[in-house]
């Protein structure tokens, strides 16, 4: 677009009292920065007055020289170099060339053709831009290269600083494990510091760590003791030789994080983990086989010890690994250099003996190498060292059993058993691997026999001085020495019933004298105990004995009495009578009442039979004590025997009228036998309902005298047939028929007096069961009165009132229902019974007019008329009441064992 500067601009026109902007001989120009010379009216490069402004506006139009506006390509070219700037190498990658480019040839335009200040200054800014690019890309491209050199040194320094807490962890675990340091001596192993850990010369532990930096950063160790180490590391520079803090300890968990290079930090553990596993799982398959290889070493060099808690180490912490499996073979090899030192040791010990001439000992020594360690290497040298020792010592110990045997044969002839046995002895148990040995043991059991032979001799003769009243210790303990250590001597086999005569002699009189001497003191007990005794050993002493043991008896038994300790005083109490009873004395007063209270003590305990036997001695002295008859009842009804029981309880009554507990009791004894019975009777029902009865023979009966009115009816018609028409008689058949009549008749007559005896066979057990229902139920009820007596009778007992209550209604209840029972049962019973024998003897009737041949129809009325008759006297109904009843009456429970246990 072409401007008109006629139209739009005013031209500035020149001023010419404008001062002198500079003095100096060289202008610059305001716009451009051109400097020429001052006397030119124009800037060259811009075509500005010299005189003008140099702060201009946007706006302001800049002419060429000589006052002309040629056109405005200027902007385009300033604006595309503006933005080019702007974008540099952004825009096709030749953006600041561009720039340059364009913004030269805006300037240029202008500078020729003129344009706007804008313009010129958007160029000189692209301009400006194209040429700062380079710088600030090249600044850009080192400065990033400066951080990436930085971070990738960071980087390398935290990994790297990471391999070596790992493998200090791993050297520490090796340490460990490699049982290598033990500073306090109290057999386990510890940790190390970083001197202790170079020591070890683990391969992976770098000695340069030592020194406490390594790879930019600060390690230190703050723990290392027997249970455990904790080693951290710090950047020397934070940010510039790394970033974050990094910590190990004995569980082998790589930590680290950014705490700011702060060296004052504790909560350790609590940093995140660098690796999810501990780095001791990766390794310990590796240290497992470095410490196999360190065992192998340690055995090698005969440390057996240190060798064995490594081994034990793998086997404990490292078993998953391989090196686990080869423990077993180690600790072999360890055991068999073992086997060999001792073997070795054993046998330089049996060489030096040798050299002592101690050959007895180097030949125990030899044996034992030989036994205990067959399969060492020296074991040729031990067994020709053996044979070697063995020769010597059969020669030097032949000659010695020689020697001995000799002195022992002459010891012997002289008589003196004691040493001769000595030597005997000697050969036999020192010098045995020679050939007295077999001469020895034939030659000391006949000296042993001699020997003791003799001292039993000795211990005869002193025995036969003494007197067994006065010397009895002395006797007993020669005794027991001839016994006991001389009783195979033929002396004491061919006395011995002489002696154990005189050693009871001599333990009875040392017994009498204890007995005397405790009963003077007044030691009852004793005394009894010294004089039983006295008399088992000796019996003719009862007559000497007899005083103290009878006062001792009847003093003891009468503290025992007064003391109320029965069972005590009633076995010293008989004890005394057995004796006084050869005096002619009776029985004691207290012995019958000790007897009496023991017997209840016992029942009461619970032990029923023995309290019976003891009461059962007392009845010639108790009968007239009801409470004796009482207290037998109880122990009856206690075991079961509740008949017994009653019959006590009676006793009891007669002796003087009961008291409110005997009859409560024989009440309750009754209940068993009401029990019994009423257990019958549904049985006895059950018989009685199998048979037929009532109805049931009504119809069997009319059944037989059916069957006796048909054949009377066909028996009549053959008697007397008519005479057919056309025919002038009988027929034949009719003859025939008139002849068998009697025949048939007689059969018939003894089938149906068979099927009678049958039915009066019925009808008679029918009249049997019931006897036995109504006999039964008779003595249920007369037997339930006599309890409901028995109860009143008890009533007066006030301790008895609440178990009566209970007791009396169930009572008085069962009662009732057999009492109401039995009444429709006798009527109902004895009406079927009645009724029955009708029947019967209606059908006895009708057999015997059937053998006579004469009519039999009025007993077939009969039959019907039983029928109505069965049905108005409701016999039926009656039984069915009656048996409704009983059923009800037997299920009324009494718990009588219950209330007996209660009452005592």
């Amino acid at each position: 677009m072409e401007v008109n500067p006629e139209e739009n601009h005013e031209i500035l026109p020149a001023r010419t009292d404008s001062r002198e902007v500079v003095e100096q001989k060289g202008v610059r120009c305001a716009s451009c920065g051109k400097m020429y010379n001052r006397e030119k009216i124009f800037c060259p490069l811009c075509g500005l007055r010299c005189s003008e402004d140099a702060k201009l506006p946007s706006d302001t139009f800049i002419a060429r020289p000589g006052g002309e506006y040629a056109g405005g390509p200027s902007r385009a070219f300033s604006l595309m170099s503006f933005i080019l700037g702007v974008v540099g190498p952004i825009a096709l990658g030749i953006g600041r060339l561009l720039a340059i480019i364009f913004g030269f040839m805006a300037l240029n335009i202008i500078r020729r053709r003129g344009g706007f200040a804008r313009d010129r200054k958007l160029a000189l800014w692209g301009i400006t831009l194209g040429f700062a690019w380079p710088v600030i890309i090249s600044f850009s491209i080192l400065l990033f290269s400066y951080h990436s050199m930085a971070g990738k040194r960071i980087q390398r320094n935290e990994i790297s600083i990471m391999d070596e807490l790992q493998n200090i962890g791993i050297t520490q675990k090796y340490v460990k494990s490699g049982q290598f340091f033990d500073r306090d001596d109290d057999g386990e192993s510890e940790y190390g510091n970083f001197a202790d850990l170079s020591e070890s010369g683990y391969m992976y532990f770098d000695p340069g760590v030592i020194s406490g930096e390594k790879c930019g950063y600060s390690i230190q160790m703050d723990v290392v003791k027997e249970a455990g180490f904790r080693i951290r590391a710090h950047p020397l520079t934070y940010r510039t030789t790394g970033r974050r803090s990094f910590y190990i300890d004995e569980t082998g968990f790589l930590r680290g994080g950014d705490i700011k290079g702060q060296h004052s930090y504790e909560d350790w553990e609590k940093l995140p983990r660098v690796k999810k596993g501990s780095v001791f799982d990766e390794f310990d398959d590796e240290i497992a086989g470095d410490l196999m290889n360190l065992s192998r070493k340690l055995a090698k060099e005969r440390d057996f010890d240190r060798a064995r808690k490594i081994l034990a180490e793998i086997k404990g912490n490292f078993y998953m690994s391989p090196a686990s499996s080869g423990v077993s073979s180690v600790i072999e090899s360890i055991n068999t250099y073992i086997v060999e030192d001792k073997a070795k040791e054993s046998y330089g010990e049996a060489l030096k003996l040798m050299k002592e001439s101690k050959y007895r000992m180097a030949l125990r020594v030899l044996r034992d190498v030989e036994k205990n360690y067959p399969d060492t290497l020296i074991m040729p040298d031990v067994k020709m060292g053996r044979r070697e020792v063995e020769k010597i010592l059969a020669e030097t110990l032949e000659k010695e059993a020689r020697g001995l045997f000799s002195e022992a044969q002459k010891l012997e002839l002289d008589g003196k058993y004691e040493e001769a046995l000595v030597k005997y002895q000697k050969i036999q148990n020192e010098l045995d691997s020679t050939s007295y040995l077999s001469r020895v043991k034939n030659l000391i059991p006949a000296v042993e026999k001699k020997r003791e032979e003799r001292k039993a001799e000795a211990l005869f003769s002193h025995l036969s001085k003494l007197k067994a009243e006065e010397q009895y210790t002395e006797i007993i303990r020669a005794i027991s020495l001839l016994t006991g250590d001389y009783s195979k001597t033929d002396l004491v086999n061919e006395n011995k019933d002489y002696l154990n005569l005189l050693q009871s002699t001599a333990v009875g009189h040392r017994e009498k004298d204890k007995a005397k001497q405790d009963f003077q003191k007044q030691h009852f007990k004793t005394a009894i105990l010294a004089g039983e005794k006295a008399l088992g050993a000796n019996p003719g002493l009862a007559e000497e004995l007899r005083p103290v043991l009878q006062a001792s008896y009847i003093k003891l038994a009468e503290d025992y009495f007064k003391n109320k300790s029965f069972a005590e005083a009633v076995p010293h109490y008989e004890k005394w009578m057995k004796l006084s009873r050869e005096e002619g004395s009776t029985e004691h007063k207290h012995y019958v009442e000790s007897l009496y209270q023991l017997g209840k003590s016992t029942y009461l305990s619970g032990k029923y039979k023995e309290a019976k036997e003891g009461l059962l001695k007392l009845r010639g002295h108790l009968s007239k004590n009801s409470e004796f008859w009482y207290v037998l009842g109880s122990i009856s009804a206690a075991e079961g025997d509740y008949e017994k029981a009653m019959s006590y309880f009676k006793s009891a009554i007669r002796v003087d009228g009961g008291k409110p507990e005997v009859w409560y009791k024989r009440g309750l004894c009754r209940i068993p036998e009401i029990k019994k019975l009423e257990e019958g009777l549904p049985k006895q029902f059950k018989e009685l309902n199998a048979l037929k009865r009532g109805l049931d023979v009504l119809m069997d009966a009319a059944t037989i005298i059916n069957d006796l009115s048909r054949k009377s009816v066909e028996f009549g018609i053959l008697l007397k047939p008519k005479i057919l028409a056309g025919q002038p008689q009988l027929t034949p058949d009719q003859v025939k028929a008139r002849k068998l009549v009697s025949v048939e008749r007689a059969k018939s007559l003894s089938e149906l007096r068979k099927r009678a005896y049958t039915f009066e066979s019925t009808v008679e057990k029918n009249q049997d069961i019931r006897d036995q229902i109504l006999s039964t139920m008779k003595r249920i009820c007369d037997g339930t009165s006599i309890i409901y007596s028995d109860m009143e009778k008890a009533s007066t007992s006030t301790s008895l009132e609440p178990d009566l209550a209970t007791l009396g209604s169930l009572i008085y209840k069962k009662r009732q229902c057999f009492t109401v029972s039995y009444g429709h049962l006798e009527i109902g019973l004895e009406q079927e019974k009645r009724f029955e024998e009708r029947i019967l003897r209606c059908l006895r009737y009708a057999v015997y007019a059937f053998g006579k041949g004469q009519s039999i129809s009025r007993y077939m009325e009969e039959m019907d008329g039983f029928h109505e008759s069965f049905s108005r006297l409701q016999i039926g109904r009656k039984i069915s009441d009656g048996d409704e009843l009983l059923k009800k009456g037997i299920s009324v429970t009494i718990p009588f064992k219950d209330y007996l246990a209660a009452v005592n």
